[in-house]
């Protein structure tokens, strides 16, 4: 994302072409041609990283709110799909992920070893 990197803003997106280049947040990024916060629109599917999922679809990401700022754009939003390891899918019943009115659920999860549908 472009501006301050303390305000959540859409994410923008660009082609994996096996390289990288310093991100605004610390972190590598693909340095492919840039594709637009609009890009997503033609997904099929949205793989979304989190810390933890418990079994709603409830997400804990890093707490920066760009994908869900990003999610908020799209209408309709394709499946989301949140990837975690194994032991960091968890029963809502005895860990429920704590969520705000801005946050997405997701539709399925996939750590390594396995697959839940969760709607």
């Amino acid at each position: 994302p472009d501006g301050d990197p303390r305000v959540p803003q859409r994410l923008d997106w660009s082609v994996d072409d096996g390289t990288t280049a310093p991100g605004p947040l610390g972190t590598r990024s693909a340095s492919g041609a840039r594709l637009g916060p609009d890009a997503l629109a033609d997904a099929d599917v949205v793989l979304v990283p989190a810390l933890l999922v418990d079994t709603l679809g409830r997400r804990l990401g890093q707490g920066g709110g760009f994908y869900d700022v990003t999610l908020d754009a799209l209408r309709p939003a394709p499946p989301l799909v949140g990837l975690v390891h194994d032991d960091e899918l968890v029963d809502a019943d005895l860990l429920p992920v704590p969520t705000g009115r801005l946050d997405h659920l997701v539709d399925a999860v996939a750590t390594p070893t396995r697959w839940w549908d969760l709607v």
